[in-house]
């Protein structure tokens, strides 16, 4: 495959994850405009904050670690904690979950991807730096 191909490709990928991060976003701000008409209790913050780490996280599993897990941002408190704290806790950890989306979509690794578009060895030789066998 020739290096354009390559490149070519790795666009796709990239234009595909702004994609899915767009899709993500939009689905999260129609969570938000559902919980800006609740009342504000600390259990809507916590029905709010869950339903956010389920959009971020692929797994229910992931999103209920993060919720479960105290974080030095929130003082201390897990997310969950913090959501039924106060308002201002609970802003914060929504702003958490909005940077840890941000950051796994610029980041996440393209060899998957990339393996799946790209055919066997041809994929292999590209990405360990052009090996040819």
């Amino acid at each position: 495959m020739a290096e354009r191909d390559l490149w070519l490709a790795i666009e796709e990928l990239r234009s595909q994850q702004r994609e899915a991060a767009a899709e993500t976003e939009q689905l999260r701000q129609e969570v938000s405009k559902l919980c800006a008409g609740r009342d504000g209790t600390p259990h809507s913050r916590a029905r709010e904050i869950i339903q956010h780490a389920e959009l971020t996280f692929d797994t229910h599993e992931q999103a209920t670690e993060w919720l479960q897990a105290a974080h030095p941002r929130l003082d201390d408190l897990t997310p969950l904690d913090a959501a039924r704290r106060s308002p201002e806790l609970n802003g914060r950890a929504l702003k958490l979950l909005s940077d840890i989306l941000r950051w796994s979509s610029i980041n996440q690794p393209l060899d998957e991807k990339l393996k799946d578009m790209l055919s066997g060895e041809q994929a292999d030789d590209h990405l360990e730096g052009g090996r040819q066998t």
